[in-house]
């Protein structure tokens, strides 16, 4: 595998049974077949570090991926309770800012108007 190939990209963050585990955390499922998957491998590893100082973790998890993953790449935040709630964008810079404020909503961080 080389260094910096998105296989290499999704090993840096990778993990077993990350349906299991509890956040706050972003999740990636893919396939190491899937050329959106491989496309979307950079843009992952920028909202990994943009969140790394927010004290939210980032997984990715490929082959065997849990029942609920019906496509690929499938990203996901994972709160603290460990429910996921899906996230719709390839985007690095909007997965970072979408995640942070998953993050501080579920905290109550955000004021009603």
């Amino acid at each position: 595998m080389e260094a910096g190939s998105p296989l290499a990209v999704y090993a840096k963050y990778g993990a077993r049974n990350v349906d299991k585990k509890k956040g706050p955390a972003i999740a990636v499922f893919y396939s190491p077949t899937c050329g959106h998957c491989h496309n979307f491998a950079a843009e992952f590893d920028k909202a990994a570090k943009k969140l790394k100082g927010k004290g939210i973790k980032a997984y990715a998890q490929g082959p065997p991926l849990p029942d609920f993953v019906r496509y690929v790449p499938h990203l996901v935040f994972v709160d603290k309770s460990g429910k996921h709630h899906q996230i719709q964008s390839r985007d690095g810079n909007q997965v970072a800012e979408m995640a942070a404020d998953m993050n501080k909503m579920l905290k109550g961080g955000f004021k009603s108007l």
